[in-house]
């Protein structure tokens, strides 16, 4: 998984880190050295950034990878403009590429405050919102992304910003949409 901390004020925008943690799994009947290579790319879709960690694991082994990416004039998500990093995590065993796995997330603090209330990126705003079942209705309660897009951008045109979730998990597509097309979300 990925975090970034607060962001930080600067005369040409906001820097912050990609914080990493990668859990890697020897699944052979032998001692490995792997490579943890973790590449974090902008909205723009440009490298940012790399690192890479060495890791011994014995047969059956499972370690955590702490790894941190710098992000110089970070682009920030908002709910006007979600802009979208994208990590993407390589496990390279003896110069080959066994495993991948890309994770897609956004910089941005938030607060809560007694007096003003909640704030994105340091700027006071309403959350306006309905709370969401699972289900599509007739359509069942398997998720279909185009149907859950479609109801994404219909509240969004009613000026809607905040979704929270009901009763079950929300899916990983859910959120993935809500991340892309600029929503809060509160998971229940």
């Amino acid at each position: 998984f990925v975090t970034t901390p607060t962001p930080v004020k600067t005369k040409n925008g906001w820097d912050t880190t990609a914080d990493i943690r990668t859990k890697v799994a020897n699944e052979t009947s032998q001692q490995k050295i792997v490579r943890v290579v973790s590449n974090v790319y902008g909205p723009n879709k440009r490298l940012v950034g790399t690192a890479e960690t060495s890791v011994v694991l014995d047969a059956g082994e499972t370690q955590a990878v702490a790894q941190s990416v710098a992000i110089p004039d970070a682009a920030l998500w908002s709910l006007d403009k979600p802009q979208l990093y994208k990590l993407e995590t390589n496990i390279v065993d003896d110069g080959t590429v066994v495993d991948t796995t890309e994770t897609p997330f956004g910089v941005r603090f938030f607060a809560f405050d007694a007096n003003t209330g909640f704030s994105l990126n340091g700027v006071p705003m309403k959350m306006h919102g309905v709370c969401l079942h699972h289900d599509q209705g007739s359509l069942g309660a398997v998720t279909n992304v185009r149907a859950l897009e479609r109801q994404f951008q219909i509240m969004k045109d009613m000026g809607l910003n905040a979704l929270r979730t009901t009763h079950n998990p929300p899916t990983p597509e859910f959120l993935d949409l809500a991340d892309r097309m600029g929503f809060l979300v509160m998971d229940e």
